[in-house]
């Protein structure tokens, strides 16, 4: 059986400018307005950040602009969120920099490392590094992202310092001009004639990928992974460029895939299949704000109430490759359930000694 989630306590870069926009604001102190903000003044904090989100909204208009650090793969979710936000907030500039997770997560601690961050608000695909270094990160309160009210405590850091915003499942994806018979369960596939085909993600790449080795060990048992290691094609460094390859026919089939990635290349017809495998293991975009004496944090605090807004669940859901952990009405978006595991689950137990296990068994 797999855990459960409990506590969470937890390769090209494309940079898009954008200008931003203002929304409207009241004097009223509890009721969310069109866009999700809860309307009170109030003065600025020592901090620099406002001390309600009427007055956070008017100062991050003065600041003028927010620099986001992502591991979204998608680039049209990219573009639709920096669009959407500067419908709402026109005089405010998105600065967006899109990295792999693992290239990303070693740029945040080395910025961070040398106090000099560059991101106002990040978002990556792990929690490791916010619970490894939790004082690196801003406190998320409903008073600073009115939002958060609402959202669900199982995708809340115990200590406020991060959101899960949605999910993505971990598929086999392969191209149908290849291949034709895919396993649907990661058992089978580890013992297929196919895998001989396939391009496995190198768990030392990431740690969403050694996450998804430790629940297929903890599921499926140690002789799995070692079927895997033996027989498997190669191995594949970044999702993103995986993903390119199989939609190309460059490689047959890819594992463990992330949905999202392929969203494009189905949409303008390739040959792409997608197979959502048993059991059943994600991801989830993870949302935090770096501490910083400069920067713009109340811009920050202004883009991270929109990402937790239902018009950014509808964004990154694209029509149900991913799914958001709020709002349980949104057309083709299918809302986190219960039995859904996450990486996340296994973190906690994410060891060196766990790490020099997996590449053991894997053969690597």
């Amino acid at each position: 059986m797999h855990r459960r989630l409990t506590t969470l306590g937890m390769t090209a870069t494309v940079l898009l400018t954008v200008g931003t926009l203002s929304s409207c604001s009241a004097d009223a102190p509890a009721e969310p307005s069109a866009n999700g903000a809860a309307d009170a003044p109030a003065e600025p904090s020592e901090s620099g950040a406002a001390d309600s989100f009427a007055a956070i909204e008017d100062a991050a208009r003065d600041e003028g602009q927010v620099t986001i650090y992502t591991s979204l793969g998608n680039e049209q979710v990219r573009n639709d969120l920096v669009a959407t936000f500067t419908e709402q907030y026109p005089e405010i500039t998105v600065n967006m920099i899109r990295l792999d997770s693992g290239p990303l997560t070693a740029r945040v601690a080395s910025e961070m490392e040398a106090s000099s961050p560059t991101a106002d608000v990040m978002q990556l695909v792990d929690n490791i590094l916010y619970d490894q270094e939790p004082e690196w990160f801003r406190e998320l309160t409903p008073e600073n992202v009115p939002n958060l009210e609402s959202w669900p405590d199982r995708f809340i850091a115990a200590n406020g310092t991060y959101v899960h915003q949605q999910a993505n499942e971990f598929i086999i994806s392969y191209n149908s001009d290849q291949v034709s018979d895919v396993p649907d369960s990661w058992e089978a596939l580890a013992d297929s004639p196919e895998v001989g085909q396939a391009i496995m993600a190198n768990p030392n790449s990431s740690a969403s990928f050694m996450g998804w080795a430790m629940f297929i060990r903890d599921e499926l048992g140690d002789e799995t992974l070692e079927k895997f290691g033996g027989n498997v094609g190669g191995l594949f460094e970044s999702s993103a460029t995986a993903a390119q390859q199989v939609a190309a026919g460059e490689v047959p089939i890819v594992f463990p895939a992330v949905r999202e990635l392929t969203s494009a290349a189905v949409a303008q017809g390739a040959p792409v299949e997608r197979i959502t495998t048993t059991p059943t293991i994600g991801t989830s975009h993870i949302w935090a704000l770096p501490e910083s004496e400069g920067g713009s944090p109340n811009a920050a605090l202004v883009w991270m109430n929109f990402m937790l807004s239902k018009d950014a669940a509808a964004i990154t859901c694209l029509k149900g490759d991913n799914m958001p952990v709020a709002y349980d009405d949104i057309p083709d978006c299918p809302i986190v359930g219960d039995d859904l595991a996450l990486v996340a689950d296994y973190y906690p137990d994410l060891t060196d000694a766990v790490r020099q296990e997996i590449n053991g068994l894997l053969g690597l």
